[in-house]
């Protein structure tokens, strides 16, 4: 028999009903008690099962009171409970019904529905209907989907945002090594899990100011890990004792702790021991430094100076000598250099120096295993720049096995268009320790349409590598020249001056281009500078064309320059050289002489001179005056240029000063520059007679005529 009853049989059991409305328990039936007291509860002015949130017609009878039981004690968590009072607690009504409850219910339905049927009388009071919920339960699911995916992309957002300041590990942790060490003492500090390139500051005992030796607050910059690792003194005032350090991070906000104890220094003499007696270090292929720490340790009192000495020139310690009061750490390394494959084994002599000195032997063994093989490869990269016209060269890769085991090789080839448009030869093979071999590979890029290609070649044995290989096709090599004729003139004797023509690479492959001349008439005029080079894809350069015309006479020459390149094409120039007379400077000035009568201290009327270029050359001419001041006699114009042919008149005039004049004669000089620094002089006398002045000459003639 089923003696489960429905949220409020008690209370109907309470107002002496026989049986329950709502399942149809028969509720004279004994039904087993939950363990614990009941308590009292007074309940409200409405129906009993209202009180519960159940509708009044469920339930016509009224109650003063409820009953509320403690909950059993039915698990381990419970037990918590036992020896104290245990907490009441009030179990209320569940809100949806039980499978159980259902199908009871839907029997007593049924069992109403038969009685109607019948011919009795319905009960007064309705059996309730369960009222439909606000939101069905696929709704509700759906919404704590939605909150769920909006929660996590809130936090990816939140964490992307933060993780260039957060380190990789979870948990930051600082180490003192050693941890057991007197005042002045050194130790290694070492942390892991801090933020990247952080600041992290360092406090001691309740928060105090770790000081440095500088009496400075004492900081350390982390690396681009998290990580730092330093040295750092037990400073002389600390008690003896634990103390407490502590390094904050103040980017994430975190503190990490760990401890060292100060000892008491012992009253006997100082004693040197080790924290170990021998070191094993694993196998290892040469070249691989190890290093494992070991602690020094003085099991007397005072300070110990101490040095080391070692047998092997592979063994080594960091540092080599110190001194300490309590303890030191001290790193042995083993560097395995170019050893040969075998065991090793060595000794590190420690010597506590002073008096009762002491020394205490480590023994270290370390191993050298055979290198594995490893290919090493000539090039990392392969770059081809080809025609769709022509392949291009080929390119090499040496492989070299720098283990001590033989390398079995293999390569794969990899296109972005996965297309094989690369070979190499061979693929495959054995390679000896120390031994190499060269492979070549070709590429093809013949009617491939112009573009950029990429690929690869993977190298497997013993190591992996990687070769890229890159294949840039282009049009071929095209030479294009800005000029198809040049004129050029010289005069005989002279070089002419050079005349200058553009080579460019209208394509995009590389070309060698060469200029050669050749000349319709006899002898070597004509040159080229510079005669060849190179030109990229869509380069230009400039050449100078010129001609030589020292050994030629006056006249017209023709030749040719032909231009030809890498790529198959030629191009040529077409030269006309016109070879003209010497340059022949000549100047003519009429007339050679002047002559001026000075009377009664007037200026005699101005004279001309005329100047006539009869060369073949272009001359600059100046005038100047010698024998007498310039302001008395002067030239008009002073200075010119005359072209082949061309001629000048000068204007030259007398100005008698009031004192009058008793020069007689001066002298006017034309000096004329024709091109390449030829000069010309050429004088004019002038004579100068002054009717004032008596002469010998004038008194005589009248003595002659009579």
């Amino acid at each position: 028999m089923d003696t489960r009853r429905c949220a409020y049989c008690e209370a109907l059991q309470r107002a002496d009903a026989q049986r329950c409305s709502r399942c149809g328990h028969d509720l004279s039936a004994p039904v087993p008690r939950a363990v614990g007291p009941k308590v009292q509860i007074q309940a409200s002015t409405h129906r009993a099962g209202h009180t519960f949130g159940l509708h009044p017609e469920d339930q016509p009878y009224q109650s003063s009171m409820l009953a509320a039981q403690q909950r059993p004690l039915a698990d381990a968590k419970d037990a918590l409970y036992r020896g104290k009072q245990v907490p009441e607690l009030i179990v209320f009504p569940s809100t949806q019904e039980a499978p159980v409850l259902k199908a009871q219910r839907a029997a007593l339905l049924r069992q109403q529905h038969k009685t109607t049927s019948a011919g009795q009388v319905q009960p007064r009071w309705p059996v309730p209907t369960q009222s439909k919920p606000w939101f069905s339960n696929r709704t509700i699911s759906s919404l704590l989907t939605i909150s769920c995916i909006f929660l996590l992309l809130a936090a990816s957002i939140i964490a992307f945002a933060f993780i260039g300041q957060r380190s990789t590990i979870a948990i930051a942790v600082i180490q003192a090594t050693p941890a057991t060490l007197r005042a002045n003492d050194t130790f290694t500090l070492a942390g892991r899990g801090f933020s990247f390139h952080s600041k992290v500051s360092f406090f001691h005992d309740n928060n105090q100011v770790f000081l440095d030796e500088n009496h400075q607050p004492l900081t350390v910059q982390t690396d681009e890990h998290g990580n730092f690792t330093f040295s750092v003194q037990v400073p002389v005032d600390w008690n003896v004792g634990q103390h407490q350090i502590n390094a904050v991070d103040s980017t994430r906000g975190i503190n990490a702790v760990t401890q060292i104890t100060v000892q008491i220094p012992p009253v006997q003499k100082p004693m040197l021991q080790l924290s170990q007696p021998e070191c094993l270090f694993p196998g290892a292929a040469p070249g691989i430094v190890s290093s494992q720490s070991i602690v020094l340790s003085n099991e007397g009192g005072g300070k110990i100076s101490w040095s080391v000495a070692s047998d092997q020139d592979w063994l080594s310690t960091t540092p080599a000598s110190g001194t300490f009061s309590g303890s030191q750490s001290v790193q042995v390394t083993v560097n395995r250099g170019h050893l040969s494959p075998q065991s090793y084994s060595g000794h590190l002599t420690f010597t506590q120096k002073g008096e009762g000195g002491m020394t205490v032997p480590l023994h270290v063994a370390m191993k050298v295993t055979p290198a594995p093989a490893a290919l090493d490869l000539s090039v990392a990269a392969l770059n081809y720049s080809a025609s769709n016209s022509q392949d291009p060269g080929v390119q090499y890769i040496t492989l070299h096995n720098s283990g001590a085991q033989a390398a079995n090789w293999s390569s794969t080839l990899e296109t972005g268009d996965k297309a094989a448009w690369f070979t190499v030869s061979p693929d495959h093979g054995q390679i000896a320790p120390d031994a190499s071999v060269t492979i070549a590979v070709k590429a093809y890029s013949y009617h491939l349409a112009v573009g950029s290609y990429q690929g690869s070649i993977q190298f497997a044995g013993g190591s992996t590598a990687r070769v890229s290989v890159s294949m840039n096709v282009v049009e071929a090599g095209n030479l294009v020249l800005s000029a198809s004729a040049l004129n050029l003139t010289a005069q005989a004797g002279q070089t002419a001056s050079g005349q200058t023509v553009t080579l460019q690479n209208s394509g995009g492959l590389l070309l060698n281009w060469e200029g050669n001349v050749s000349m319709v008439d006899q002898g070597k005029w004509l040159q080229v500078t510079p005669a060849q080079g190179t030109l990229v894809g869509g380069a230009q350069t400039t050449v100078t064309v010129s001609a030589d015309a020292r050994q030629l006479h006056p006249g017209s020459y023709q030749g040719l320059v032909t231009f030809t390149s890498s790529s198959g094409n030629s191009r040529q120039i077409a030269i006309s050289l016109v070879v003209s007379a010497p340059v022949t400077p000549a100047i003519n000035v009429q007339p050679a002489n002047l002559s001026f009568v000075v009377q009664n201290g007037q200026n005699p009327p101005a004279q001309t001179l005329s100047l006539h270029n009869t060369g073949n050359t272009d001359l600059q001419w100046s005038a100047t005056i010698a024998g007498i001041d310039s302001s008395i006699l002067t030239v008009t114009p002073a200075k010119g240029t005359l072209k082949p042919g061309e001629s000048a008149t000068l204007t030259v005039g007398l100005h008698v000063p009031v004192a009058g004049l008793k020069l007689s004669s001066a002298t006017i000089l034309i000096n004329a520059v024709a091109p390449g620094s030829i000069s010309l002089q050429q004088k004019v006398q002038v004579t100068i007679l002054n009717k004032d002045i008596p002469t010998p000459t004038s008194t005589a003639s009248p003595q002659k005529t009579k």
